[in-house]
């Protein structure tokens, strides 16, 4: 009974921190977008999200399945949201900084197996020490975002803890290298 309660706990705080990490220094609205209307989008895409999207990661996702899934976020925005959205859009760097961090923390939690990517910002393109910086909140497209996790790939290759089954993972480089201090 207590289990339950602690697992809704957490599952609204990590929706909070995924809010919040993805739409917070993003301009994701349009001008003047009552609370109300933002409170339905977040509503909205969370289920989308949950119902639609997070299901397939009890399994292994492949990387170009989980490059479809970013996309899907950010065209269900568009498809049901146009209207409150700066520019009428979800870009693909908003997008992929809601799912990840969702996976991530769902990840951390024992919910799905290991995800594809990690949470692309501005800290990890330093750790990374991308260069140049790519803009996360101003990513458009699919190639933006791969040029960070292409990079990445390299960088985590070079680090033996950084393997899951023989394989080089993304997600477990990001969590030993993004440690709060």
């Amino acid at each position: 009974m207590i289990q339950k309660y602690q697992d809704d706990f957490m599952h609204e705080e990590c929706w909070i921190l995924s809010f919040a990490g993805g739409f917070q220094r993003a301009k994701v609205y349009q001008g003047e977008v009552s609370e109300a209307k933002r409170a339905q989008f977040r509503e909205d895409l969370r289920t989308y999200v949950e119902k639609d999207i997070l299901p397939a990661y009890q399994q292994k996702v492949s990387e170009e399945q989980h490059l479809k899934n970013i996309e899907s976020v950010a065209a269900y925005a568009i498809q049901n949201f146009a209207s409150i959205l700066n520019n009428e859009k979800l870009n693909i760097g908003i997008a992929q900084k809601l799912l990840n961090p969702q996976l991530k923390y769902l990840w951390c939690r024992g919910k799905v197996i290991t995800p594809p990517h990690f949470p692309v910002d501005r800290i990890i393109q330093e750790k990374l020490k991308m260069n140049p910086i790519i803009n996360w909140t101003s990513m458009q497209t699919l190639a933006e975002y791969s040029q960070v996790i292409e990079h990445a790939k390299r960088v985590a290759a070079k680090m033996p803890d950084c393997c899951i089954d023989g394989e080089v993972s993304l997600a477990l480089w990001e969590l030993i290298s993004f440690q709060r201090k």
